[in-house]
């Protein structure tokens, strides 16, 4: 019997190819309920009372378009916390269900990572820079990973945000049990370490979100307040507008939600992810696969270009449906990871760098694509017949057995020259026959190329 493995890759050209930009419709949550806040008109609209009543501290839209609760409930008195939890809540029901209890401390916030993990900050109880916590909250596998405790360090007051790739909170210095310094100060997620960026003049901000680079948040929290526009740099607070339609609720917390646009509010983005070259990409093997981006993408300073891999072709299941992520359009096949005869999509993304992949809160992200991607089995063939040995002259019936799409051609030699066979099938039948005057032996057949309908190897 003889077997034979060819490899080769070929590629399938259909011209397609599109970008999308992506920007943030904002969510407020107060302490009864959850509602929308228009960046342009400045209006609040309650869109759904809360089944479950607590101190919600903060609203975060997941990957996969899940809205996150997080929060704690707070006895006053005797002033303390009696727990602190992870909630999803149904916008169209208004259920709310908790999923998950936070080891420690007050939940705070929470930030969405590039990964689909979560950074949560939970903030001790009383004025005190100790015994703040940072972790990763995972949530398929409801686990939450610690980062660091900052010991000492200033309490997370407010929001978790990013600007330009930068992680950054709002929040307070204690000193000897008194209200201390109030500022922004960027995070480190490797350390858990913070730093001053710039004071604020009290009241600092609770509710805050950075929208196409813009920081803004209301530091009034209650009635209809001020919607400000915070300056990065020097603290300094700016009023937008005023809310209205707040009537007694609180704001706590804001949320950004990766799927929506907000008009005009971000008309200033740049970045661009460029435009890839054909349409599906076929390889044959476990080879690797270019989607072929034609290199003409357009960044800001701060922007990164990623490629990813993904197993659905919906721009809006990013950044769950990601498989695995590139610096380059080119991916390998990953036994366990990827298969044979299966659709994957490659993405381009432009936009603010973020843990070696984009910020999905960045409200200028750009994504280019889909690219159709398919690897392909090998082809194979193997031989077989119930007359192996033959004399100079004599003939005998070869059954071929193939794997691969067909139809298939196969080229192969024996000692009388080189022979082509189509078959429509994965097996079938022909006839070898030895030369005259050679001498008994061995029926030798050599598979020298194979074509499926997919791979031309040889």
């Amino acid at each position: 019997m003889k077997k034979a493995i060819i490899t080769c890759i070929v590629l399938l050209g259909l011209i397609c190819s599109k970008t999308t930009s992506q920007a943030q419709t904002v969510y407020v949550t107060t302490g009864f309920g959850l509602g929308l806040l228009n960046l342009e008109t400045c209006e609040y609209e309650n869109i759904c009372n809360y089944s479950i009543i607590t101190t919600w501290t903060d609203v975060t839209i997941g990957a996969d378009g899940t809205i996150y609760l997080i929060g704690g409930q707070y006895n006053n008195p005797p002033f303390i916390w009696d727990g602190a939890f992870i909630a999803t809540v149904n916008p169209t029901t208004c259920a709310v269900t908790i999923v998950d209890t936070i080891p420690d401390y007050a939940g705070f916030s929470m930030l969405l990572l590039g990964d689909g993990t979560f950074l949560v900050a939970c903030a001790f109880n009383g004025q005190t820079n100790n015994l703040n916590r940072y972790y990763i909250w995972d949530p398929v596998a409801l686990t939450f990973t610690l980062i660091g405790t900052a010991v000492p360090g200033p309490t997370p007051t407010g929001e978790l945000f990013v600007v330009d790739g930068q992680i950054y909170y709002t929040g307070q210095s204690y000193s000897s049990g008194s209200s201390g310094t109030i500022g922004i100060y960027s995070f480190n997620i490797t350390n858990a370490q913070s730093t001053l960026v710039t004071e604020i003049t009290a009241p600092g901000p609770r509710a805050v979100i950075a929208v196409c680079d813009q920081l803004i948040g209301v530091s009034n929290i209650f009635g209809n307040p001020p919607l400000n526009n915070i300056n990065l740099t020097n603290g300094a607070q700016t009023q937008e507008c005023n809310i209205t339609g707040m009537s007694n609720f609180t704001i706590t917390g804001f949320g950004l939600d990766p799927n929506s646009q907000p008009g005009s509010f971000c008309e200033n983005c740049i970045s661009n992810a460029g435009t890839f070259s054909g349409g599906l990409k076929t390889a044959c093997g476990p080879t690797d696969n270019d989607a072929e981006h034609n290199g003409n993408e357009v960044l800001d300073a701060n922007d990164a270009l990623v490629f990813v891999l993904a197993n659905s072709n919906n721009p809006d299941n990013l950044p769950g449906s990601i498989i695995t992520t590139s610096a380059d359009a080119i991916f390998n096949f990953q036994a366990g990871t990827t298969a044979y005869n299966t659709a994957y999509y490659v993405f381009a993304l432009a936009g603010d760098a973020l843990n070696g992949s984009v910020n999905f809160a960045d409200t200028c992200l750009s994504i280019a694509g889909p690219i159709t991607m398919v690897w392909r089995p090998l082809p194979t063939v193997s031989f077989a017949t119930t007359t192996p040995n033959l004399c100079g002259g004599e003939c005998a019936t070869v059954t071929a057995t193939l794997t691969g799409s067909g139809p298939f051609e196969l080229t192969y030699t024996t000692a009388s020259g080189a022979f082509t066979q189509s078959f429509s099938g994965n097996s079938g039948s022909f006839q070898v026959c030895a030369p005259d005057g050679a001498p008994p032996g061995s029926l030798l057949i050599q598979a020298t190329s194979l074509e499926d309908s997919w791979c031309i190897c040889e």
